[in-house]
């Protein structure tokens, strides 16, 4: 995913998450390390890159 589609998933994520009154937060992802703008994810914190490889990769497993 180049940056400015990252950009974009990131600010559509976070509209998500507030809109359904998730929390946002910037920190640091459990799974890469990056610091940015997280999503939780049952008890994970995810960057959005990870959370959509995650999420790939249990459509695949399905």
């Amino acid at each position: 995913m180049d940056e400015e589609s990252a950009r974009l998933v990131r600010t559509w994520v976070r509209l998500a998450d507030e809109a359904t009154g998730r929390r946002s937060e910037e920190g640091i992802c459990d799974h890469c390390g990056k610091r940015e703008y997280l999503s939780p994810e049952g008890a994970e914190r995810l960057c959005v890159q990870c959370y959509l490889d995650g999420a790939a990769e249990a459509r695949r497993a399905s």
